[in-house]
């Protein structure tokens, strides 16, 4: 089965293309935006996700879903409400090209847990011989993603459930 793993950002968004079968990778890379803020800024999102399915064809698709901040830490309003039309942006646009019963969303917390940007670059370039460096981190965290999910689905006890319908 083919895997699309997309970790949304409203500065550069990374994805990454797992086949499951053998937790390999076929694809990797990030989509910065050029315009300003905006809608256009999403609506071009948008085109890249549609973008990723066309070329990839994937089975399923994962993406990191919107969380509050957490550990004390201040946010900015306005940063914070772009972050989570990123992420709306990559659910709608999955769900409309694959079906939300091929969407699957996850929480930082859950699949990350505490790992920090350096640890998830270290193992995306351990398990699959890359040299991912520190500006890079969007797309080690969109590979792990998919790794995480490719090993939860593997054990039904532990599979995710699909996102079923869009929440935003």
């Amino acid at each position: 089965m083919r895997i699309l793993a997309i970790d949304p950002s409203i500065t550069k968004t990374g994805w990454a293309v797992l086949e499951s079968d053998r937790t390999e990778l076929i694809d990797q890379g990030y989509y910065r935006p050029r315009d300003k803020w905006g809608r256009t800024r999403f609506q071009n999102l948008g085109v890249a996700v549609r973008g990723w399915c066309g070329d990839y064809n994937p089975d399923a698709a994962i993406f990191e879903k919107a969380s509050l901040p957490y550990h004390g830490k201040r946010i900015n309003r306005l940063h914070f409400n772009n972050y989570v039309s990123a992420v709306s942006t990559v659910e709608n646009e999955l769900c409309e090209v694959l079906g939300c019963d091929d969407v699957y969303g996850v929480y930082p917390q859950t699949w990350k847990q505490t790992k920090g940007k350096k640890t998830t670059i270290r193992e995306a370039n351990l398990l699959f011989s890359l040299e991912l460096k520190k500006k890079d981190n969007d797309i080690a965290d969109a590979i792990m993603l998919g790794v995480f999910f490719i090993e939860r689905q593997r054990i039904p006890e532990t599979a995710l459930p699909p996102i079923l319908e869009c929440t935003f």
